[in-house]
């Protein structure tokens, strides 16, 4: 399980960096001026927030097909 979990987290951080970096290039294309700083400060916010609401729709569809498992104390009960 561990080399799962390795796996799985640097396959998700890449996911989501280049979810971000897509919406600040998506955000650069249309600046005025994409050298300027304050405008790549605003395309790296852009880009964040592309990522961060990505991640929400992730885990509220997760979170809809999960189930709630039985306990340990519930088992020994029943047994």
């Amino acid at each position: 399980m561990n080399t799962l979990q390795l796996v799985s987290g640097a396959i998700g951080t890449a996911l989501y960096i280049s979810i971000m970096s897509g919406g600040q290039k998506q955000y650069l294309s249309g600046a005025s001026d994409p050298q300027a700083p304050a405008e790549i400060a605003k395309g790296l916010a852009a880009g964040i927030n592309n990522a961060f609401w990505f991640g929400v729709i992730v885990v509220l569809v997760i979170g809809l097909f999960l189930r709630k498992g039985k306990s340990q104390e519930h088992e020994q009960a029943s047994a």
